[in-house]
Formats: structure tokens, sequence, C-alpha cells
């Protein structure tokens, strides 16, 4: 004979492989950037520009501290970049890559909307797949797909102040 709690067991299980399954998909979702409806709208880039010559569009600002010296820098405002603001303020390790950027690996996945970026300029903010934060710190060309965040007003001496050794660098949004 079956007891009421047996009865349980099967409508829990079943319930637990719904929720993984779901956030197995969302998962999927933000990794390969198939949310085509919510995504369409975040970011608007020019397909073959950087964010930062592409159409106008509202801006967040926030401060990057990179060894003391201060940076006035704006996010986008999309999809991206809201889930990026709720992880702020952050203090990242970030390395070196390819002698042009820093780069950390955020611990969270963040919803993607790549564009196929020909020019990079120095001072650009750049999620890569979508868990890979790029802050620019020289110029270069080619086909890359990222999704553009933002990027830093003034950003002149980066290069010299980055220099190409690993650097701890602040985030933090202003009001």
């Amino acid at each position: 004979m079956r007891q009421i709690g047996d009865r349980k067991r099967p409508i829990t299980a079943c319930f637990l492989c719904f929720l993984i399954l779901s956030q197995f998909s969302l998962f999927i979702s933000c990794r390969s950037g198939l949310d085509s409806e919510s995504q369409q709208s975040s970011c608007g880039t020019a397909a073959g520009t950087s964010g930062k010559t592409g159409e106008d569009r509202e801006v967040v600002p926030v401060l990057i501290t990179v060894q003391d010296r201060n940076y006035q820098a704006v996010l986008y405002q999309n999809e991206t970049t809201s889930a990026l603001l709720e992880l702020m303020p952050m203090i990242l390790p970030m390395q070196d890559q390819y002698g042009a950027c820093k780069s950390y690996v955020l611990p969270y996945w963040l919803p993607v909307n790549p564009q196929k970026i020909q020019e990079v300029h120095p001072g650009e903010l750049m999620l890569y797949e979508g868990d890979r934060l790029m802050l620019f710190y020289e110029g270069f060309s080619g086909t890359y797909q990222y999704t553009p965040l933002g990027y830093i007003e003034t950003p002149s001496d980066l290069a010299e102040i980055f220099g190409d050794t690993d650097a701890l660098v602040t985030f933090a949004p202003q009001s």
C-alpha cells in the first residue's frame, strides 16, 4: 500500500527536472545568443563598427579606476550592461591579452548581443562570448564578435597606465 508521501516524489522529481532544464536552456540561450527578440534591441550597434562609433544611445556613467587613476566612462543602456551594473562596484584582477586589452572572466554569464566588430578603439569595453569582460587600451582591426558595453571617454594615457602586465581595475557606477 502506498502512502501519501510517496505520490509527492514523482511530482517533486518532475518539478526539479523542469527547473534544471529551464536553467540549462537559459544558459545555452545566453551562451549562443539565441534569445533574439530581447537581444535585438539591446545593443543596436551597426555591424562592422565598434560601439563607440555607432549610433547615438542613452548611456550610464561609470567610474573606472586603474592604479589610482580615475577614468570617466559610459555604458550603453541595454540588457547586458544592466546585468553588469548589478555586479558593481567590483575590483577585478584583469589579465593582459594580446598586448591590446585587459580581460577578466566573470563568474556569471551575461546576456549577449554579439556584433561583428571590424575596428576596436582604445578605451572600449566589450564582452566576449558571455563571460569575458575586455577593456581595450590599444586599437586594432580585424573581424571579431563582441557585445559592445561602452567606452572610456578620454583614454589617452590608458596604454601607458596599463602597460603589458596584469592590473587591478575598479568599476563603479556613478549617480
